[in-house]
């Protein structure tokens, strides 16, 4: 009886070890059995990742204990709607396909999604604003009273620029890329260049009567065009004139691009080396050179826009009016009145229209910290997703009754900076 009873439960672990094994192996290598079918079936992963961390994943409405970062295997082949929620930020939802064998990752290309928060309210920073600046490190703005002041956005730190406000009818300001110079116009002129220096007053000095260029070259000197047509190095001790001024040119980080007969020609700015670049521009009614480091020429013609080098072609789009290159990135953004078009270089896919819309799209700007393209519409500043899958996901970051002129973005993309029609210049964090 003993050996008997020995005996069937042998025989029942190995029956259950024949009945389990096909069972756990199948799971093991990502099939579970589909009671509805009968059937095994191969499963898909799904991959989520966001920033900040820690985002509840929600599948089909239905809360999982998965949270971001999160790995989530065994999903049948088909569409879920995914919904990402954290205490603070805004919800952010998708849908997506799960393929069998396959992983799926949200975003696309392995980075994080963007988490914006969803509350806080914005605060005023000054009421006298005239008009904002972004360069390629710092933000910002321009103030006036009786004198005219330079606020660096991203620290407590001011700048009194020393030429009485009531000077000028309609002031506009520009500062160079590098954060060097600052340069005042009126009604559409210019009028003085100051150096921006460690000192708390920006000194000005008169530019030559009847400039109408004014590009940086080397430190502490510019590239000046007169409306004779000839064009001059200046700094606030001498003038020395260069050239005739060719029908188009621009200044790069390396390099002065001027177009002459039809001809594109490079002068290196180290070296002071003249090159032959591109030929027979005769085709191009009044183009505008775009250098770029690592992209080749870029060219604005009829409002339509070319890649001259290293091989001519023609962009997508229309009525462009909008070009800018971020070389830490190796990204072109360009835009009219009612598209945004980027094309990332190491992608090789060749531009992508982000949005169309009826309304018109100002301003875009594209942020590298978000993997996203801000822009301005009615009075709302908006976000853009440029990774997938599609449809594009499009968050209102700011909305104000008050018209909104302009804004900026702190380089991390956790700030953001926005000047309305009276004045007013508000901040906001948004991540």
């Amino acid at each position: 009886m003993r050996k008997k009873y020995r005996f069937s439960i042998l025989a029942a672990i190995i029956l259950a070890f024949l009945i389990i094994s096909p069972w756990a192996i199948s799971f093991a290598f990502g099939y579970i059995f589909e009671f509805k079918n009968f059937s095994f079936k191969k499963t898909g992963t799904l991959i989520v990742r966001t920033l900040p961390k820690g985002a509840r994943v929600i599948i089909n409405d239905r809360p999982t204990s998965h949270f971001t970062p999160a790995t989530v295997r065994l999903l049948l082949p088909g569409a879920y709607r995914i919904r990402l929620e954290k205490d603070g930020f805004l919800t952010w939802q998708k849908s997506v396909n799960i393929l069998p064998g396959q992983v799926t990752f949200l975003p696309e290309g392995g980075s994080d999604i963007s988490l914006f928060l969803s509350a806080g309210s914005a605060e005023i920073i000054s009421t006298d604003t005239l008009t904002l600046i972004g360069t390629l490190q710092d933000q910002w703005a321009i103030t006036a009273t009786s004198t005219f002041a330079l606020k660096k956005l991203s620290e407590p730190r001011n700048f009194q620029i020393d030429f009485p406000a009531q000077n000028l009818a309609k002031p506009s300001f520009q500062i160079t890329p590098d954060g060097e110079w600052l340069f005042i116009y009126d009604e559409g002129k210019f009028k003085r260049a100051g150096n921006i220096s460690a000192k708390t007053v920006i000194e000005t000095r008169d530019l030559p009567k009847g400039t109408v260029n004014a590009l940086p070259w080397k430190k502490n000197q510019m590239l000046i065009e007169l409306a004779d047509k000839n064009l001059f190095f200046w700094s606030p001790e001498t003038l020395k004139f260069f050239r005739k001024a060719p029908q188009s040119y621009a200044v790069s980080a390396d390099e002065f691009l001027f177009l002459e007969n039809g001809n594109v020609y490079s002068l290196d700015r180290a070296s002071s080396t003249l090159e032959l670049i591109f030929t027979d521009l005769h085709n191009f009614p009044d183009p505008k050179l775009f250098p770029t480091r690592s992209a080749g020429l870029l060219g604005l013609s009829g409002k339509r826009l070319f890649q001259l080098t290293p091989q001519l072609r023609r962009l997508p789009g229309e009525s462009i009016e909008t070009v800018t290159w971020h070389e830490q990135s190796k990204t072109l953004l360009y835009a009219s009145p009612n598209e945004i078009w980027f094309d990332k270089a190491n992608l090789g896919g060749g531009p992508e229209i982000i949005v169309r819309a009826s309304d018109a799209l100002k301003k875009p700007v594209y942020a590298d910290a978000l993997q996203q393209i801000v822009f301005l519409q009615d009075s709302k500043i908006k976000a853009v997703e440029l990774y997938g899958p599609a449809p594009r996901n499009i968050t209102t970051l700011v909305e104000s009754e008050t018209p909104i002129t302009d804004f900026l973005l702190d380089p991390q993309a956790r700030i953001i900076y926005f000047l309305q029609a009276n004045g007013d210049l508000l901040s906001k964090k948004i991540r």
